[in-house]
């Protein structure tokens, strides 16, 4: 891709799509909290956590896969 400035919008899309995963991340992990018992740890409801954990990987694969590309576009603006 030769687009310098298309590269640095993606780019600047791109860290704001890495804020939002981080944000999201955070609110999952307080909802992990609130389904643990606070009298013996114990999940409330595991279906629901089995999902908010199904949700986290895919986060983590998500912010995974936009970090690669922005390193793709930035090896590119190198050269």
């Amino acid at each position: 891709m030769e687009d310098l400035s298309a590269m640095k919008n993606m780019l600047r899309d791109l860290s704001e799509i890495d804020k939002n995963n981080e944000n999201n991340f955070d609110h999952i992990n307080s909802i992990v909290l609130l389904l643990n018992s606070s009298e013996n740890g114990r999940v409330k409801d595991k279906g629901l956590s089995e999902k908010l954990s199904m949700l986290k990987e895919k986060i983590q694969e998500t912010s995974k896969i936009s970090n690669e590309i922005s390193c793709i576009l930035s090896d590119n603006m190198k050269n």
